[in-house]
């Protein structure tokens, strides 16, 4: 009877999980999660949550306050919801090893103009990219290889049925630009 008794509460203890264990556990302040029905929440969950390349919200997100549209600040990365361009087009752009990922969605175009700047430096422009995302070295923004410096890198796209830059072509307009610090501070 007694080791009837003994196995039952082992089995019990087996089968008894601590409330500790039954809540979900999240190293993000809750604070800063995008409300359930931003267009910027939902990227961020598809893409991992906390374990995505942008990892925790360090802002809120926030509205413009002369344009609809909004952008969140993140551990390693920033989102951008530009609908001046399309109503769901997201721009992020995000720190790797190697330098910076600068991506978007949402276009039904077949091309893409990007152009891009550092801290003060003028507008450059690369044209017909066929792909929904660039991957810069950090060797482009960083030339002279000092990473003690920030150098803020600045992004927006636009989409067009053909061409890209040709005069002929018809694009939408530019997005809101999207600029992260690499190092990130």
């Amino acid at each position: 009877m007694r080791a009837l008794l003994a196995a039952a509460v082992a089995a019990a203890a087996l089968i008894t999980v601590t409330p500790a264990a039954q809540a979900r556990t999240s190293a993000c302040d809750p604070g800063l999660i995008p409300e359930p029905n931003s267009l910027i929440r939902r990227l961020w969950e598809y893409k991992g949550g906390e374990n995505s390349a942008y990892r925790c919200p360090v802002t809120k997100e926030y509205g413009y306050a002369d344009k609809r549209g909004s952008w969140q600040v993140f551990q390693y990365g920033k989102i951008v919801w530009s609908p001046n361009v399309s109503e769901r087009m997201l721009l992020r752009v995000y720190r790797q090893d190697f330098g910076i990922s600068f991506a978007w969605e949402s276009l039904k175009t077949e091309r893409y103009n990007v152009m891009w700047k550092t801290q003060n430096g003028s507008w450059q422009q690369w044209g017909d990219i066929r792909n929904l995302y660039m991957r810069i070295n950090k060797s482009f923004f960083l030339p002279d290889g000092d990473e003690s410096r920030t150098a803020r890198v600045h992004f927006k796209v636009q989409g067009c049925n053909s061409g890209g830059f040709l005069a002929s072509s018809k694009c939408t307009a530019w997005s809101y630009p999207i600029a992260l610090d690499w190092p990130a501070s």
